[in-house]
């Protein structure tokens, strides 16, 4: 669900236009369609996302294990990525990640809001 609401956000942001959802469950094809339009295309196959050549980022919210490859898999596509925190499910992921960024010079950011509060501290 973490997907939705960061749809819900990126699409009021000047400029930002969302070309497509992807996800596994129908339901949250659904959704996208009622946050985004009726005729949002939308896909179980997110690869089909970075072959197309008008998307420029791609906003993923998956469990930390798939982090690696779908940052990976975006960059090497041309595409940069917004993730969840965390950003890797091991070290050596991380450091995968990183390098995979700094040779193709996407961006990738990690959102960290709600491990950056006070009260986690």
């Amino acid at each position: 669900m973490q997907g939705s609401g960061l749809l819900g956000n990126a699409i009021e942001l000047p400029g930002v236009e969302c070309a497509a959802a992807c996800d596994l469950y129908d339901g949250r094809h659904t959704l996208a369609k009622e946050i985004v339009r009726p005729n949002l295309p939308t896909t179980r196959r997110y690869h089909e996302l970075l072959e197309n050549k008008d998307i420029d980022c791609i906003v993923a919210a998956v469990p930390d294990h798939w982090h690696k490859q779908v940052v990976v898999d975006a960059v090497n596509a041309g595409k940069d990525i917004y993730i969840e925190k965390h950003m890797s499910h091991t070290p050596e992921e991380g450091v995968e990640m990183v390098a995979a960024a700094k040779k193709t010079g996407r961006i990738v950011q990690v959102g960290s809001e709600r491990g950056s509060l006070v009260i986690f501290a």
